[in-house]
């Protein structure tokens, strides 16, 4: 399934300029001292974001922007603070975040929370924010394999289809339904994924909220589950929520009190919910708490000072802030930190890895939170990373860990997140590998071998479903020497995979993101690969850093141009530029006039070198969003012209140029977004639906063009009675040019005159057509009655002049276009 690649799933229109712009590709020797090259400048500026966005006791949190963001706007909403300034920056922040090709972080969750809470706001349908979001989800879910998907994937995709308009009947709402149905436990919920044992941990009250939507709350499926809740409140302050949430979606009144009382319990006296009782407050957890419980009715002080609390931790640039720290993302910057050979970068490491060990569970785990333990997954990533800190594989700290792992291994060899109760995945079972292999496991232990074998079954020609997971994959086959014809396959599809943009996205062709290309050149690092890959690879990381504008360095998202950046990408950027060993000679620029173009428009390119006088020649293609390439032909100045032919087709193209001198090569590549012609509309709206003699009838007409390139169309307005078998007369034709982002409406007034002693029902008709083959683009009806001054003894009036009349009124008024 599509939308269930995890780590950096793929598709971005993000514009990435110059992305060998002045980057010297050269790596100095050992022991050489030369200038500092960008390279170096970017993991130097990287340690600086992550050292200065470290807590006081050594943490960091991840920076889930969308889904945070997404979840305060729809509290406001609810709390009906939408006149707030912070509510602004939320909404205006959300909106900033949004990737050219609709999505959020190209990532089918955060993009289904975004349209969850944008819908909430009152964001049209109809509008491009909308529809480019919707049309990227679409593209990217497939629900009608019911062995395969996550419980919280579907339920929040079905949530922001129907909250966007899908219709129920629709294929893939039909195929979400029966994915939840197919998939519920017998005891009336879900687990994570099929067969795993029923949790709330993960998808919350989604799968009932969905099937309500999606379905009727008055399903079996629905009441079964709401009784698999009754069963467990109250327990702690997640379930409380969820909880009221699933009570409110069913419309369980008996319930909903109960729930609000258990949801009040937990909070804090700072205003805010934490995650579990005792914990501290959580962003999250407090804006799904405020929106639960002003959706079941209760309005008092406890809202109110859940949302000062939100208010309170909104940052100038619209970010909603107060996660907890996260062992794994602390990992990770500590492995990237690890790399970076300075003093402030050693005293942030030390003190992350002293609070890893701090917080270490009696059973030898930790989980994705500070103040939790026993998730198998960041287990693994925590003995990772100490073992790369230096701990020794011996240490009673790791060796606790490795047992951990070790009795949480399923039968088949593999891992779930939890001990007990979770199928095994390839991303647990390499993370528990990573974890076993940093205690000093050998392929002479059993359960080391098993999941060898495990992941060995899961491989398909080489790959693990996602460049993510197969870097992670190849990294354990190269540090076990296990299976070296599968590590030959696994090293040659990274190779094989890389985008022409020199980024790694999921797979070949999908968006480069930066955990997928960090990941990429550490695997092809650890198995000796250097050269022309690798140096691509780093360039397009050296490219895709962030302009960061407070908290000092500079760092990166997931996808590039996205302003948000994040510790965990940062870290991992950080470390493969670090470890990256590559050699290229000749040092490129290449820019584009523009960022984004229109069909019919041209693509101006310009290639520059402070070596141009060693180019011997220069050569480059453009491929198009559906994978047609095209040659460039470039002149004496490093220009050339890409026209645009008026039906490209929308989406991510590639510029890439290869210059070639008698002393090596020299690549560049940049991308552009062609964009979707958006179709013009048209509506027509009466003021009243019932009309005697002698009212003003005000009809009010609007044309909107939501492109930024003018439409010619024919204007149409009509008139039809279907009292009188649907007789219809013309109003009005014109042709127009609906200028470029045109949006306006017109009013027409007129005076309803004695149109005879039967009532009966009109329609207002209006709709645009193409000029040259007259085919309907898009048309509105407005339906109204006339009800007569008197109903008997008076003469009957036809159609015809009814309609007659109803013209003069129309053409007695100025029309406006």
């Amino acid at each position: 399934m599509k939308h269930l690649k995890t780590q950096a799933a793929v598709l971005t229109a993000v514009l990435v300029l110059s992305l060998f712009a002045g980057t010297t590709l050269t790596a100095a020797s050992d022991g050489e001292k030369g200038e500092e090259t960008k390279t170096e400048t970017a993991i130097a500026e990287g340690a600086d974001w992550l050292v200065a966005r470290q807590s006081e006791n050594g943490g960091w949190t991840p920076f889930s922007v969308s889904k945070n963001n997404a979840l305060a706007v729809r509290a406001f909403v609810a709390t009906g603070n939408t006149s707030s300034p912070k509510y602004a920056l939320l909404l205006s922040k959300l909106k900033a975040l949004q990737a050219p090709d609709g999505s959020w972080d190209e990532n089918v969750r955060a993009t289904s929370e975004a349209i969850w809470a944008l819908v909430e706001a009152g964001e049209e349908p109809d509008s491009p924010i909308m529809l480019n979001a919707v049309t990227w989800l679409k593209d990217h879910v497939d629900f009608s394999d019911t062995t395969e998907g996550s419980t919280a994937t579907v339920s929040i995709i079905l949530i922001a289809l129907i909250k966007a308009g899908e219709p129920k009947s629709s294929q893939v709402i039909m195929d979400g339904v029966n994915w939840l149905k197919t998939n519920q436990n017998d005891d009336g919920y879900w687990g994570g994924y099929q067969g795993d044992v029923s949790t709330w941990a993960g998808h919350g009250s989604s799968p009932i909220i969905a099937l309500c939507l999606a379905d009727s709350p008055s399903s079996s499926e629905v009441q079964k589950a709401v009784s698999w809740w009754e069963l467990r409140l109250p327990t702690d302050n997640w379930p409380d929520i969820h909880g009221l949430e699933a009570f409110i979606a069913a419309g369980s009144e008996s319930n909903i009190q109960t729930a609000i009382s258990y949801v009040l319990s937990n909070q804090h006296s700072d205003g805010g919910w934490p995650h579990c009782w005792d914990w501290p407050t959580r962003n999250g957890e407090t804006a799904k708490a405020v929106t639960a419980l002003t959706d079941a009715g209760y309005t008092n002080g406890a809202v109110d000072k859940g949302m000062s609390w939100i208010e309170d931790h909104i940052t100038e640039e619209g970010v909603y802030v107060g996660e907890y720290e996260h062992p794994g993302v602390i990992s990770w910057c500590s492995s990237g930190l690890l790399q970076v050979n300075t003093t402030n970068a050693s005293s942030s490491v030390q003190k992350a890895v002293d609070l890893l060990k701090s917080i270490q569970g009696s059973g030898g785990s930790w989980a994705w939170t500070i103040y939790h333990s026993g998730h198998v997954d960041i287990t693994g990533l925590v003995l990772w990373s100490l073992n790369n800190y230096g701990l020794p594989s011996s240490s009673p700290i790791i060796q606790q860990g490795a047992s951990f792992i070790i009795k949480a291994q399923n039968s088949d060899g593999g891992w779930g997140v939890y001990p007990t109760g979770t199928a095994s995945t390839v991303s647990n079972t390499n993370y528990a590998l990573l974890g076993l292999i940093s205690a000093g496991y050998t392929t002479s232990n059993p359960s080391l071998v098993k999941g060898l074998d495990y992941l060995s079954r899961e491989s398909t020609a080489g790959n693990w479903g996602n460049t993510f997971e197969t870097a992670l994959a190849t990294i354990i086959f190269q540090e076990t020497g296990y299976n070296e014809t599968l590590l030959n396959h696994s090293t040659g599809w990274l190779r094989a995979n890389q985008n022409e943009d020199g980024g790694w996205g999921s797979a070949k062709g999908e968006t480069s993101t930066t955990s997928s290309t960090a990941l990429a050149l550490v695997a092809l690092n650890q198995t000796g690969e250097t050269g022309l890959k690798i140096a691509r690879g780093a360039a397009w990381l050296v490219a895709a850093q962030n302009e960061d504008e407070d908290g000092g360095g500079r760092g990166w998202s997931n996808l590039p141009g996205i302003p948000c950046s994040n510790p965990g990408q940062t870290a991992q950027a950080v470390w493969a530029l670090s470890v990256a060993n590559y050699t290229l000679e000749i040092e490129l620029n290449l820019t584009l006039d523009k960022e984004t173009y229109y069909p019919g428009e041209t693509v101006k390119i310009n290639v520059s070198s402070p070596d141009a006088d060693e180019i011997a020649t220069l050569n480059g293609t453009v491929t198009d969003a559906e994978g047609n390439f095209t040659n460039l032909s470039f002149d004496s100045n490093f220009t050339a012209n890409y026209e645009l032919t008026a039906d490209a087709a929308p989406g991510t193209y590639t510029v890439n140029v290869v210059a070639r001198s008698q002393n090596g090569t020299g690549t560049a590549t940049a991308n552009f977004d062609v964009l979707r012609l958006f179709p013009p509309t048209v509506s027509v709206a009466t003021d009243k639906t019932e009309y005697r003699p002698g009212e003003t009838m005000n009809t009010t007409i609007c044309l909107a063009n939501p492109s930024n390139t003018s439409q010619p169309v024919v204007f149409r307005w009509w008139l039809s009675i279907p009292k009188f078998d649907y007789y219809s007369l013309g109003v009005a034709t014109s042709p127009l040019s609906l200028p470029t982002e045109y949006d306006e409406c017109f009013s027409f007034p007129v005076t309803v005159g004695d149109w005879g002693g039967a009532g009966f029902g009109a329609f207002w008709c209006v709709g645009l057509f193409d000029p040259e083959t007259d085919a309907i683009i898009c048309y509105d009806t407005s339906g109204w009655n006339y009800t007569p001054a008197q109903e008997k003894g008076r003469e009957a009036v036809t159609p015809a002049e009814i309609a007659d009349a109803l013209v003069k009124r129309v053409e007695e008024v100025e029309f406006p276009i």
